[in-house]
């Protein structure tokens, strides 16, 4: 085995299964990757694998820098196979019996070189090895000087390649396999690309065999474009050929990175001390770092001592295989051109993948930038060729470039930072599809090293844009330093005011009233400079409704009311902004109902005809409607522990005309729901059967006219309930009689709302129980069949059936206590029949 052969690769073992399932067959399989991801290692694993297997021989080539990679890996192939004596001997013998015959199926230039080693007067001369090698540098020089003379004779590798595979087919009786790397380093592509694609378009006039070939995604360079275009040709024309996109190193599977971590901590000792975790943060996918480590361990470097050394060597293997580039950018910063402030705009911004993320960025990157500098760039190797947007390739090249910009032409770098937040800043009014890309954008600067040397206002900037976009914890004080910016540009006020109102409800200090205070302040300049700025009037109302609960918090009340005060002036100034309107109204409600908490019943009562008087002038602004009908509710509520039974009842009539016009909306539904089963309850309290009842068939009836709302249908199921158990209680049977049926078309003829299934199952079981504990069998029997019928409907909803089978057995334990014989046989056969038909599901 070859020193090679030794060194172990990790993290591909899928992918290397996927190639040799793939040679076993005719055709060719190309395997594309960037940079340093592996391809030969992974090629040459493959060739050291396939020698194990008797019915394959296989041939390798690489180049670097030579043509005819067809002729060099069939001259690996042919030295591989005649070096091994058992196959020379038989191909001597089949050599001698069918030699006429076998230069009749094979051509003649073949014929003679295989005669020529085959034959015995030659074998003492000079090795098998050396004329194999000897007779394919004759043919290579042969085809060299046909070429350079002008007499071209592109049939000759074509036709001699054919021949020798049908020679060793007939031989050797054994499969071959080709394996090609770097075709994208030939120094003629193009012709080496024609006898690849005239034999996979013609496979069936060929031996057969496989081909792996080997190049490398293309980044900006030609001939690694040319290379890939051949091999996406040669897919699209020919069925026998598949593609295969190298894959990241996989260390997801723990048996694969327990022997990455065994083989580390054997060669590089200072592994036994880091996490693997880390490890796999480091190698990110890319096994260059791991070759990179192994290199530097080896016998002519240092092992590494220390977890930072592993680190160095990473960065240095990641960015390696960008050297070129990083050579072609030196020249762009030498000459200060428009050229490289394109590339550094380009390079700002977040990786972009499609042509929409150029459309949002590309006004503000090509003002005045030369038309030709995208081009130019494209020509030099910078960007990849060909594309409709600039692009640097893939996401590591371009952090390459980033990086590269951000170090050698910092002044400039830091100049167009600024001048791009300043721009995406302006374009920021919102959360939305298209404020995204801009707030993404920004959130790129703002990590980079480089946003530490920009000036405090366009830091601040860039810090409101990661707020607003990411959320999480802001830095208020960096936020605080956009406010001049913002006071006298009126195009950045917006976003400025976003993040400040974040800052106010999320900011460190939770209970600091003072540094929100300060937050606070900073937003209304802002907002009293830009008068007429809507959405920047709305993030204040915001901000003030925020702040009002972060006061109520601190227990400082009378800051809250103040805040209150502020947003209801600023409602009146705007009344035909609805969302300022629903912060105001969301403000009163829970000012109302911290009011009722400390009892002052004054202040509620204010609270509540504010409600009204914005609800009268807010007649299409649901939120303000709904906060309104809330209020009606705990008003209402409030009034009865307060004995003020004519003001609840003059509520709920309120109520009532309230959701009368607004019916349509479910949440307005909800709060009728939940008053009248309040006021029932109430009444029940107050003795009042017959205002009880009707509160009940008020409510059964709102739930018929809105079946489909789930919070409705919950209050009706508990109402339903709570009505047959009052209704036993006082010997009501019209109620009883009532609810048992309203519970008997709830069964049977309504939809319930599946959130509500588990909550009716529960509701029937824990009244039977109550019923059998009362001895009521006549209501009991009716619960059992309703609960027969829920379990019969959902047989396959657990917690429907366990309640069904409690139900039971609940029943059948109160039968036993009274010595029901009947009943009792009956429960139990009910009983036995539902265990035998659980036993079948």
């Amino acid at each position: 085995m070859s020193d090679f052969s030794k060194q172990p690769m990790f993290g591909r073992q899928q992918f290397l299964d996927k190639v040799r399932e793939r040679v076993q067959t005719t055709g060719m399989t190309a395997v594309l990757g960037r940079s340093q991801s592996g391809k030969t290692t992974l090629l040459r694993h493959l060739r050291e694998d396939l020698k194990n297997h008797d019915g394959v021989l296989v041939g390798y080539s690489q180049s670097t820098g030579e043509p005819n990679l067809m002729l060099r890996s069939l001259k690996d192939l042919y030295t591989s196979w005649l070096a091994n004596s058992s196959y020379i001997d038989q191909a001597k013998l089949l050599w001698k019996k069918n030699k006429d015959s076998i230069v009749q199926k094979a051509g003649g230039t073949a014929g003679r070189f295989l005669g020529n080693i085959l034959g015995v007067q030659h074998q003492a001369v000079k090795p098998v090895s050396g004329l194999v090698a000897e007779w394919f540098d004759k043919l290579e020089s042969m085809g060299n000087q046909l070429n350079t003379g002008d007499i071209k004779l592109p049939t000759l590798a074509h036709d001699v390649a054919k021949d020798l595979l049908e020679l060793l087919r007939i031989l050797s009786g054994k499969h071959p396999i080709l394996i090609l790397d770097a075709l994208e380093q030939s120094n003629d592509v193009e012709t080496e690309a024609k006898l690849l694609s005239a034999i996979v378009r013609h496979v069936r006039d060929w031996p057969p065999l496989h081909i792996v070939i080997a190049a490398r995604c293309p980044e900006a360079d030609e001939d690694e474009l040319k290379a890939t275009k051949c091999i996406t040709d040669m897919n699209s024309a020919s069925a026998a050929v598949e593609i295969l996109d190298i894959p990241a190193v996989n260390l997801d599977e723990p048996p694969e990175l327990d022997r990455l971590m065994i083989y580390l901590r054997d060669k590089i000792p200072c592994t036994r001390d880091i996490k693997p975790a880390k490890i796999v943060k480091l190698i990110d996918g890319y096994g260059g770092v791991i070759g990179r480590w192994l290199e530097v361990a080896g016998p002519l470097g240092k092992i590494p001592e220390r977890s930072d050394d592993l680190e160095v060597l990473a960065h240095e293997a990641h960015s390696y295989r960008y050297r070129e580039l990083e050579s072609k950018l030196s020249q762009l910063v030498s000459d200060l051109s428009d050229e490289l402030k394109f590339c550094i705009r380009v390079a700002l911004l977040p990786e972009m993948t499609s042509d929409t993320d150029w459309e949002a960025y590309s006004e503000i990157v090509d003002r005045d930038i030369k038309d030709s500098a995208m081009t130019s760039l494209q020509m030099k190797g910078v960007f990849l060729s060909n594309a409709a947007t600039p692009s640097f390739g893939h996401t590591l090249r371009h952090n390459v470039v980033q990086k590269y910009l951000s170090e050698n032409a910092s002044p400039l770098a830091r100049k167009e930072a600024c001048y791009l937040i300043d721009e995406f800043a302006s374009r920021i009014h919102g959360v939305d599809r298209v404020a995204a890309r801009y707030i993404n954008a920004l959130f790129v600067i703002a990590a980079l090293p480089l946003s530490h040397e920009l000036t405090s206002p366009h830091r601040g900037l860039a810090q409101c844009a990661v707020s607003v976009g990411l959320g999480g914890m802001p830095d208020s004080e960096l936020i605080l330093k956009a406010v001049p910016i913002a006071i006298d540009r009126n195009c950045v006020s917006t976003l400025v005011a976003m993040a400040l109102v974040n800052a106010i409800l999320i900011d460190k200090e939770a209970d600091d009233i003072e540094r929100m205070m300060i937050l606070l302040q900073s937003l209304q300049r802002i907002a009293e400079k830009h008068i007429n700025n809507t959405a920047l009037q709305e993030a204040f109302a915001r901000g003030l409704y925020n702040a009002g609960i972060r006061a109520k918090k601190a227990n400082n009340l009378r800051f809250r009311d103040e805040l209150l005060d502020d947003l209801t002036r600023i409602a009146k100034r705007h009344p035909e902004n609805s969302d300022i309107q629903a912060h105001l109204a969301k403000a009163l409600l829970n000012t109302l109902v911290n009011a009722e908490q400390e009892r002052d019943l004054e202040r509620c009562n204010q609270m509540l005809a504010a409600l009204r008087e914005l609800a009268n002038c807010s007649a299409a602004n649901s939120t303000v409607q709904l906060m309104y009908a809330q209020a009606l509710v705990n008003t209402a509520n409030d009034a009865k522990c307060a004995n003020a039974l004519n003001r609840r009842d003059e509520l709920m009539d309120e109520l009532r005309n309230l959701v009368g016009r607004y019916e349509q909306w479910p949440d307005m539904q909800k709060q009728l729901a939940m008053g009248l089963f309040n006021n029932a309850k109430d009444a029940l309290e107050e003795n009042d059967h017959s205002k009880r009842n009707e509160l009940i068939d008020e409510l059964f009836e709102l739930e018929r006219r809105s079946h489909d709302n789930p919070c409705v249908q919950r209050i009706f199921l508990k109402g339903l309930f709570k009505s047959i158990i009052d209704a036993c209680d006082e010997g009501s049977s019209d109620l009883r009689n009532v609810t048992l049926k309203e519970l008997r078309h709830l069964t049977e003829d309504r939809v319930v709302d599946p959130e509500n299934l588990k909550m009716l199952a529960y509701g029937l079981q824990n009244t039977l129980n109550i019923m059998n504990k009362k001895s009521i069998f006549e209501v009991s029997d009716v619960l059992i069949v309703r609960l027969r019928d829920l379990a019969e409907s959902y047989r396959r909803e657990p917690f429907i059936q366990h309640q069904f089978e409690t139900g039971l057995l609940n029943s059948l334990k109160r039968a036993k206590a009274l010595k029901d014989l009947d009943r009792c046989r009956a429960l139990t056969h009910e009983l036995s029949r539902l265990s035998d038909r659980h036993h079948f599901d």
